[in-house]
């Protein structure tokens, strides 16, 4: 009962909730909380996002328990890494949450959601370029992140 992840708890009802959870619990365990936090700041109200704003509600949990999930199979990839490349205290680190091992991941917010960068893109239609789908904006963003990170040198 201490962690409330050990049970997978129900999925949610609502396919697109469901969905986007799954979704969210993969990029924010692959690309940190911020991606999180993100999301909650760019879905307030009444959107398919709205259990980010309730950790009590089972959609939250579920969520949750998908994170987790997340977490251990990336902690599990990079454990089985780390042995390869000679460093052996997987195991400890795969009982921590990914997110306190990525001190150094400092995207900010602003650049993640600047529209200017996809401008030129944007500019052939006279509309910008992120989509309006919540899934497909999550994507949107996390793919974005995804390539920030990429443009860091190791």
């Amino acid at each position: 009962p201490s962690e409330g992840v050990d049970v997978a708890p129900s999925p949610p009802r609502d396919p697109t909730v469901r969905n986007i959870a799954d979704k969210l619990a993969s990029f924010v365990a692959k690309n940190g909380r911020q991606i999180e936090h993100i999301t909650r700041q760019k879905n307030p109200g009444d959107t398919p996002f709205k259990f980010l704003f309730d950790s009590s509600c089972a959609e939250y949990k579920y969520y949750e328990y998908r994170l987790h999930e997340e977490e251990k199979a990336l902690e599990q990839t990079r454990g089985s890494q780390n042995v390869k490349n000679g460093g052996g205290s997987a195991t400890a680190s795969s009982s921590q949450r990914s997110f306190r091992h990525r001190p150094n991941y400092q995207t900010p917010a602003s650049a993640l959601y600047n529209v200017r960068e996809g401008q030129s893109e944007a500019g052939r239609s006279g509309d910008s370029s992120v989509p309006t789908d919540p899934v497909a904006m999550m994507e949107y963003y996390a793919k974005k992140a995804a390539e920030e990170e990429r443009k860091r040198a190791p």
